[in-house]
């Protein structure tokens, strides 16, 4: 049961270890990830920017050429103007200087005063009316068609304006206008290829992104796990020490100081008895005061009782105790621990022998217990160690004893816990404190303790 517990310790431990390594390796992820998305960021808004200048300037120069076509567009206009307003001039002159026989519908009169000379001349005249005549129907056009090409001339120019709003929220290069090779120009080329360099800055920050995301996802499953075990080990140590969890959380909530730490141990196997001295100096460096506090009575009988329940009570009450005090000693003498202090929780029954042969055998381990303290007590003084060694016999406490040694028949066990006011387990523990207070120079070798109303 010894080694479940310090299993169940060491995996807590190791989780708890594994847990913060989760979380630096999940800062160090966040923190790198961070700093390249950033990274990134800051040079797709310089590309941007850069793009949006280049933009602009390829904007205003198409928007110069438009201007300088419409302006030759007009001067053209203006100078065709002029000439078709000087034919006009010419035509209305022609038509004053024409007599009002000029219609080809009316004939010229044939008198015999006009000559043939005459007629010529009146028949070249109406030819270049008639001429002057077509001339200005296709000025009239020319002027038309001049008025469509300034006004496609102005419209362009609102399209461009147009196009230089939302050529700067442009993303990619697929948005730019698609020249054929001999018209790109090595402005056109550099805007392009910046665009394709803002597309890759862009991809490289979202697979950034994605990766982090991944990894952070499979660290927080993974520290769900951890915490998922730990809570399970916790559950699990609880149940199978829910008394001493129980103890330790009411020795917090009373404001004592110091932490109590459960641990289950078997004491009648030495092995976990070892094992728990290894884990005390493992957490705490060593023990500087032990208290051999564990005991039992079995109601097996010198003359009828069983040997399993003889060696239980002598492995527990007298091998266990013996084995720890063996165990503290040499932790205190490794660490040149002087004034360390070795008590054994004794009985009135191991100094006098009651009528009651349920308890004879229980007796006789108390006895040894006695002799073991004193003999414990020789050895020190031979050793010139200054740890004492004490024993404290209480009669009838309250406890878990009685109810123990009478486990099919509690009626009877609370019978005689009810029959005289008992001793609890805090006059116990004040004895302790009285022993543990004492000077230096000052040895309590045995304390005997009962209440006032018992009478063996």
């Amino acid at each position: 049961m010894f080694q479940e517990a310090e299993r169940a310790f060491r995996l807590m431990q190791i989780n708890r270890e594994k847990e913060e390594e989760v979380r630096r390796e999940i800062e160090t992820i966040k923190a790198k990830y961070e700093s390249e998305i950033k990274e990134i960021k800051e040079k797709l808004e310089e590309e941007k920017a850069r793009g949006k200048i280049r933009e602009f300037l390829l904007v205003e120069r198409g928007i110069a050429k438009l201007r300088q076509k419409r302006e030759n567009a007009v001067t053209t206009g203006t100078e065709q103007t002029h000439f078709e307003k000087k034919n006009d001039d010419q035509i209305e002159k022609q038509e004053n200087q024409l007599p009002e026989t000029t219609d080809l519908d009316r004939e010229i009169p044939k008198t015999e005063r006009e000559s043939n000379k005459d007629r010529e001349k009146h028949v070249k005249i109406f030819n270049v009316f008639k001429a002057l005549k077509i001339r200005k129907k296709e000025g009239e056009k020319s002027e038309r068609t001049e008025e469509c090409k300034t006004k496609e001339a102005e419209s362009g120019e609102e399209n461009v304006e147009r196009i230089k709003d939302t050529v700067t929220d442009q993303q990619s290069s697929k948005d730019l206008p698609k020249n054929s090779e001999h018209e790109r120009n090595p402005e056109k080329e550099q805007l392009h290829q910046h665009y394709k360099e803002m597309e890759e800055c862009r991809q490289k920050m979202e697979e950034a992104m994605r990766r982090y995301k991944e990894t952070a996802d499979m660290y927080a499953a993974e520290l769900k796990k951890i915490e998922a075990r730990n809570a399970q080990i916790i559950d699990s140590y609880e149940k199978d020490h829910g008394k001493s969890c129980k103890l330790a959380t009411e020795c917090v909530s009373c404001g004592f100081t110091g932490t109590l730490l459960p641990y289950k141990c078997d004491l009648s196997v030495e092995e976990e008895i070892t094992s728990m001295f290894a884990w005390i100096k493992t957490q705490h460096q060593g023990i500087d005061v032990c208290i051999n506090n564990a005991g039992l009575a079995l109601r097996e009988p010198i003359l009828s009782g069983k040997t399993s329940g003889w060696k239980t009570m002598i492995d527990v009450n007298v091998i266990g105790l013996s084995v720890c005090t063996r165990e503290a000693y040499m932790s205190m003498k490794e660490r040149d621990v002087d004034d360390g202090h070795i008590i054994n929780i004794n009985s009135m029954s191991g100094h006098r022998v009651v009528p009651s042969a349920n308890i004879h055998f229980y007796s006789a381990t108390k006895y040894a217990i006695t002799a073991l303290t004193e003999g414990l007590r020789q050895e020190l003084r031979e050793a010139k160690s200054h740890i004492c060694a004490t024993s404290i016999s209480p009669g009838i406490v309250e406890t878990e004893f009685a109810y123990r040694l009478f486990h099919n028949n509690p009626e009877k066990a609370a019978a005689g816990y009810a029959s005289i006011k008992c001793l609890k387990a805090d006059d116990i523990a004040s004895a302790v404190v009285y022993v543990l207070s004492a000077l230096p120079h000052v040895q309590l070798g045995d304390v005997q303790m009962r209440p006032v109303e018992q009478i063996p």
